[in-house]
């Protein structure tokens, strides 16, 4: 029986049978799913009175299955195959329950939504594990099988839909994407207000060439590429009165990229845009989170509310905000640069130029503690060459956004949300400033603390570039007392 706070009936099952206030889905008894070798490849359909509930994108999906007590079920996945399904609650659905046991007694884990759910029952004893989602607001929900996990049995599905004294009359209003942000499509109900939101269309991201038809184009459009000088791009900047100084140094970069580009390609010689200066501003000093606030958000109880469950972009931010390492650096990393207590980190990666030395042109040992090793080395591909932190199995990892969108995510859910990073200018850099002030306060010397960090310093001499492992030792207790 399921009691809401105040003590409230909201309905209950006998049986599994819905007995009062909620719409349950048996699977099995539809037949029609289409499928090849009994595996379910498009969609399924059950209906219940005025409800419908239909499963798209599906892969690895078995339609006849049955548990050892004879209960119909939907078999996901196999021992190499990961499953998974979507489906979409009604407008007055305030919840989704899917009940899912692992096959037989084997070990198996589900995602829902990106939040990953331990199997505990099993199929075998007709049992099933309950999995509640609040459906007030997302309203699409996935299910995956987990790679390399064995398979699992779902019984049914529960829509808990609230008792009305009308029928919702929902008005849409689109939110287009940004740049930055995904867009969305929010339905409110002109009678009672009740609302919700539906994921739109992807975020765009910046889009270069509108920066080149706005900005470059109408100066140096007529000009031959291998006239420009040094004095025609501060010219150019000077003449960008309206835009910040941090946006005129953006476009500089851009031309940068854009004349190192003429190199390459043997057009030009000489990149006249390297002789340009950035301008001076005033500069905002760089926020960093204290401690405590690290802890919590990198602490076990907080891992699936907090980063989903995905620990790539778990262990991706870790390593920035225990060494310090340039998100670059991060993406670049493959397997034949981890080892049982250390990095080696040779080159950075970045959307433009792809695999590139790092910043201070050279290479340079990272100290790292046992927790971040086991971390990675669970990350590393077969291939020793492939990327870590990749969606491609290793091909091309994963872009710098995303791991400040899962940075920025998880901070939110901690109570730093985007109005609160910008007054305290917290962005991902800022676990660079975190990890060196760590360093430095434990009484760390300022040459050992440059060369893990990656500081570039005239001060710096060849000994110091070839410290023993051993001589870490002190970084890498600084990083095991941010978890204790």
């Amino acid at each position: 029986e399921h009691i809401d706070l105040e003590g409230n009936h909201i309905h209950a099952f006998v049986n599994q049978k819905c007995v009062c206030g909620a719409v349950i889905f048996e699977f099995g008894a539809n037949q029609d799913i289409s499928h090849s070798d009994g595996w379910g490849t498009g969609e399924y359909t059950e209906t219940v009175g005025e409800y419908t509930l239909t499963l798209t994108d599906m892969a690895a999906v078995y339609k006849s299955a049955n548990d050892a007590l004879g209960n119909s079920c939907l078999k996901l996945g196999t021992n190499s195959v990961n499953a998974t399904f979507t489906f979409t609650v009604p407008g007055n659905a305030t919840e989704a329950i899917i009940y899912v046991a692992k096959y037989k007694d084997n070990d198996s884990t589900v995602t829902v939504n990106n939040k990953t759910y331990e199997l505990t029952k099993n199929s075998d004893n007709g049992e099933y594990d309950e999995i509640i989602i609040d459906t007030t607001e997302v309203k699409t929900i996935t299910l995956t099988t987990v790679a390399d996990a064995q398979r699992c049995m779902v019984n049914s599905i529960v829509f808990v839909v609230e008792k009305l004294d009308h029928e919702h009359s929902y008005e849409s209003v689109v939110t287009a994407p940004t740049c930055t942000e995904d867009g969305y499509t929010t339905y409110t109900c002109s009678i009672c207000s009740h609302s919700y939101i539906e994921a739109g269309e992807k975020k765009t991201g910046h889009s270069y060439r509108s920066r080149l038809e706005r900005y470059l184009l109408p100066y140096f459009g007529n000009k031959i590429l291998t006239k420009i000088t040094r004095v025609d791009i501060e010219d150019w900047l000077l003449s960008l009165k309206k835009l910040s100084v941090t946006s005129k140094n953006q476009l500089l970069r851009l031309l940068r990229v854009m004349m190192k580009e003429a190199v390459k390609r043997g057009i030009l010689s000489y990149n006249p845009a390297k002789d340009v200066s950035p301008l001076p501003g005033n500069s905002k000093t760089r926020g960093i989170l204290t401690q405590n606030e690290v802890k919590k958000l990198f602490a076990k109880e907080n891992f699936s509310e907090y980063w989903k469950g995905n620990i790539m972009y778990y262990t991706a931010n870790l390593l920035a905000f225990c060494t310090g390492m340039r998100q670059g650096e991060i993406a670049a990393l493959t397997g034949e640069n981890v080892f049982p207590g250390y990095l080696i980190v040779k080159h950075s990666w970045s959307k433009i130029d792809g695999l590139k030395t790092t910043k201070a042109k050279k290479e340079r040992l990272v100290p790292i503690s046992d927790f971040i090793y086991q971390h990675l080395k669970n990350l590393c591909k077969p291939q020793r060459n492939a990327f870590i932190f990749s969606k491609t199995g290793g091909r091309r990892p994963v872009t710098g956004q995303r791991l400040k969108d899962a940075l920025y995510f998880a901070l939110a859910k901690m109570g730093i949300d985007k109005n609160e990073r910008k007054r305290r200018n917290i962005v991902f850099h800022s676990s660079r400033h975190f990890a060196n002030s760590q360093f430095i306060g434990a009484g760390i010397s300022s040459v050992k603390t440059q060369q893990v960090i990656g500081h570039a310093s005239d001060s710096m001499t060849e000994n110091y570039l070839h410290l023993h492992l051993e001589q870490f030792q002190d970084i890498i207790s600084v990083q095991q007392k941010i978890f204790q």
